[in-house]
C-alpha cells in the first residue's frame, strides 16, 4: 500500500518553534537570579516552590491598587540570595485588582556589579536577552524616524539599539545597573546610569514614546511609576510596558518559566491582564490594550487612539533584517556578533526565511573556528565530552547559544533534504549542548526557559529520527517522553510528536513497529482515529489517520479493511485535504486510492461493503 507524500515527515516552518525566554533579560539585566545554597553533594539548589492545600489569608493593603483587606496565599517560595543566606517568604493576593506580590518587598540594589562576573555577561548577550520581547513592541508602533525615545530600565540598551537602527529615533535610556555601562560601550547607546527620579523635569513632555521593558515588577509603587513615566510622554504619546503575567504563576508552570517569572529577591509585585489595565486607566490613560507575549503582558497607553502595526509578517522580516545588519557591525569574535547573528539564524528558520539562514550559516560557522577553534557542528560533539563545566569553562569552550544555533541548523538541513533518518546525533548533540547550559546557569541558581524548552525540542526530534530509522528503542523512548515544558501546549506538543512519529515509522515502511507505538498509545480507540469521525483535525493526526489506514490495510481481516476504508474516505472529506494545492498527488490522492483498494478487497472477499 502507497503511504502518501514523504512530505508528510518533515516539520513545517516553525512547528516546533522553541519558545523564547519571558524575561531572562529581567533577571539578567539588574543583576543575577537569586543564589542558592549547596546541598552537600555540592550542586546549587534552587528556589523551592510550596503551593498551598488551603490558601489562608493575610489582612494587609495592596501595594498596587491600596485597598486593604484580605489577601489569601498564593505560594510561599523557599530561596537564597547568596551563601548562608536562605529565607522563605510568600506571595499574596489580591482579589480586588487580582495582582500579585511578596509580602516583603525591598529591592536590591541594581546598581552593583554581581552581574559583570563569571559567565553571565556571555549568557546574557548571546542567549539570555529576550530581544523579540523588546523590540516587537517598538516594532508596531508606527511613530516615523526622528521621533523621541526613552526607556527607563534600559539595562544593557537593545531596546535602544533597536529604536535608533531599525526605528530611526533619537533613544536615550535610564538604568542604574553595571549592564548599562557595559552597553554605552560595546552598542554605542545613550544611558544615564541612575535611577528613576520621583519627577524628571528636564524630560517631561519631550517623547512620542517612552517604554518600560520587565521593569514594572521591581518597583515598589507601580501606580507611581505609571505616573512618572506619562510624564514623560508628549501629549499623544504612546507608553509601553512589558512585565510577567502573574497568571501564568500557576504549579503546572515549568521551572524554566516559572523561576525567571519568580526572581524572589529582585520581583517584587505581580500583574494580570486586569490589574495592568485597571492600573494604567487610573493613571489617566484613555486608550490602553493589554496582550500577552510568551510569559509576559505586552500594555500599549496613551491619550490618543492607537495605531499599531498588526502584520505579523511584516514585523517578523524587519526583526530579522535588523538582527542581520546589526550583527554585521561586530567582529566575528565578539559576543554581540552571536547575539544577533545567532537570533537571526534561529528566527530565520522558524520563519521558514531559508535564504537568509543560508547567507548566515558560513558566517556562524566561521565565528565558531575563529573563536572557539572548531565549526559549529563539532562543538556540539565537545559539550557531551566535556561534561559538567560551570557557566564561566562553559562560555570559553562553546558560544552559550550552541543550542540553538545547532537546531537550527539541523531544522535547516532536514527542511533541505537530508535524510531524517541520518540526523538523530544531530538533535541528540543539540539537547546536550542545552543541558550543558542548564547545569551552568544551574549551579548559579539561575533557569533558561528557552534552553529548557529547546532541549525537549531536540529529544523529540531525534526520537522522529529514529522512527524514520526504523530503531526499536523507539516505541519504548517515546513512551517515556514527558510533555513538553510549555504549559499551555505541553501534552499537545507530546501528542503530535507520537502522531508524527506513527508517520515517520509508516512512510519508512517499518510497519511492525508503528502498530507497536499505535498499540501503546491506543491511537486504534482515539476518538480522533474513528472512521466515522467529523470536523477538522491537527495536521499531526490528519497524517497519522492516513498511516492508521495503512496499518489496516496491511490484514485481510474484514473488520481491519473495513476500518481502513472507513479511514481512507474520512481523509479524504476532512477540510482542506480536496481543496489542497498538490491535492492530485499529494494525501487526498494516496487515501482516494486507498479507499478505492479496501472496497476492491472486502467485495473480493464477499464481504459486506460498508454503507
Amino acid at each position: 500500500m502507497e503511504t502518501g507524500p514523504e512530505a508528510l515527515s518533515p516539520p513545517p516552518p516553525g512547528s516546533f518553534r522553541p519558545r523564547e525566554s519571558r524575561g531572562a533579560e529581567d533577571t539578567e539585566r539588574d543583576g543575577p537570579a537569586p543564589s542558592s545554597t549547596r546541598s552537600e553533594a555540592g550542586t546549587m539548589r534552587g528556589p523551592r516552590v510550596v503551593w498551598p492545600a488551603v490558601p489562608r489569608a493575610q489582612a494587609v493593603a495592596c501595594p498596587n491598587c491600596g485597598v486593604d483587606g484580605d489577601k489569601p496565599l498564593h505560594l510561599t517560595v523557599d530561596f537564597a540570595t547568596g551563601p548562608a543566606t536562605r529565607q522563605t517568604t510568600r506571595v499574596l493576593r489580591c482579589p480586588v485588582c487580582t495582582a500579585l506580590f511578596y509580602e516583603t518587598r525591598v529591592p536590591p540594589d541594581y546598581a552593583e556589579e554581581a552581574m559583570l562576573e563569571r559567565g553571565r555577561v556571555p549568557f546574557y548577550l548571546q542567549q539570555g536577552a529576550g530581544l523579540s520581547v523588546i523590540t516587537r513592541p517598538l516594532a508596531r508602533i508606527r511613530v516615523p524616524a526622528g521621533g523621541h525615545y526613552a526607556e527607563i530600565g534600559c539595562g544593557f540598551g537593545f531596546g535602544l539599539d533597536y529604536a535608533r537602527h531599525a526605528k530611526g529615533w533619537s533613544a536615550r535610556g535610564i538604568d542604574p545597573a553595571g549592564l548599562a555601562t557595559l552597553g554605552q560601550r560595546m552598542l554605542g547607546v545613550s544611558i544615564d546610569r541612575r535611577y528613576l527620579g520621583d519627577s524628571e523635569p528636564a524630560l517631561a513632555g519631550r517623547h512620542d514614546v517612552v517604554m518600560a521593558s520587565e521593569t514594572l515588577e521591581h518597583v515598589v509603587s507601580p501606580a507611581g511609576f505609571i505616573g512618572v513615566l506619562r510624564a514623560l510622554l508628549r501629549p499623544g504619546g504612546i507608553l509601553v510596558l512589558s512585565t510577567p503575567d502573574g497568571a501564568d504563576m500557576r504549579p503546572e508552570t515549568p521551572s524554566g518559566i516559572l523561576v525567571p517569572l519568580l526572581s524572589p529577591g529582585l520581583h517584587l509585585i505581580f500583574q494580570t491582564r486586569d490589574s495592568l489595565g485597571a492600573l494604567l486607566r487610573r493613571a489617566g490613560f484613555v486608550h490602553v490594550a493589554v496582550g500577552k507575549d510568551g510569559h509576559s503582558l505586552v500594555a500599549f497607553a496613551s491619550g490618543a487612539p492607537l495605531d499599531l502595526q498588526d502584520d505579523n509578517t511584516v514585523l517578523r522580516a524587519e526583526y530579522r533584517g535588523y538582527l542581520e545588519r546589526r550583527a554585521q557591525d561586530f567582529g566575528p569574535e565578539h559576543d554581540l556578533f552571536l547575539a544577533f547573528a545567532g537570533r537571526a539564524s534561529q528566527e530565520a528558520v522558524n520563519d521558514g526565511a531559508y535564504d537568509q539562514a543560508l547567507r548566515l550559516r558560513p558566517l556562524l560557522d566561521a565565528a565558531c573556528r575563529a573563536r572557539f577553534g572548531a565549526p559549529l557542528t563539532a562543538l556540539g560533539a565537545r559539550v557531551i565530552v566535556e561534561r559538567g563545566l560551570s557557566l564561566e569553562q562553559l562560555a570559553r569552550r562553546v558560544p552559550l547559544n550552541l543550542g540553538g544555533l545547532l537546531y537550527a541548523d539541523t531544522i535547516l538541513r532536514l527542511v533541505l533534504g537530508e535524510d531524517r533518518a541520518t540526523l538523530g546525533p544531530d538533535f541528540s548533540r543539540t539537547e546536550a549542548a542545552a543541558h550543558a547550559l542548564r547545569h551552568a546557569l544551574g549551579g548559579l541558581a539561575m533557569e533558561d526557559g528557552m534552553t529548557e524548552d529547546i532541549a525537549w525540542t531536540a529529544r523529540a526530534e531525534a526520537l522522529l529520527c529514529a522512527a524514520a530509522a526504523g530503531e526499536a528503542r523507539v516505541t519504548a523512548e517515546l513512551a517515556v517522553l514527558p510533555p513538553a515544558p510549555d504549559p499551555a501546549n505541553g501534552a499537545d506538543r507530546r501528542g503530535a510528536i507520537l502522531e508524527r512519529a506513527l508517520v515517520s515509522l509508516v512512510n519508512a515502511g517499518h510497519y511492525a513497529i508503528a502498530s507497536e507505538l499505535s498499540a501503546r498509545n491506543g491511537f486504534d480507540t482515539a476518538p480522533w482515529a474513528s472512521p466515522l469521525g467529523d470536523g477538522a483535525l491537527t495536521e499531526s493526526r490528519r497524517d497519522a489517520l492516513f498511516c492508521l489506514a495503512v496499518l489496516d490495510a496491511l490484514h485481510d481481516e474484514p473488520a481491519r479493511l473495513k476500518r481502513a476504508h472507513g479511514r481512507f474516505r474520512r481523509v479524504c472529506r476532512l477540510p482542506g485535504v480536496a481543496e489542497a494545492p498538490n491535492a492530485a498527488e499529494g494525501l487526498f490522492a494516496a487515501a482516494a486510492r486507498g479507499e478505492t483498494a479496501t472496497l476492491a478487497r472486502l467485495r473480493a472477499a464477499g464481504a459486506e461493503a460498508p454503507s
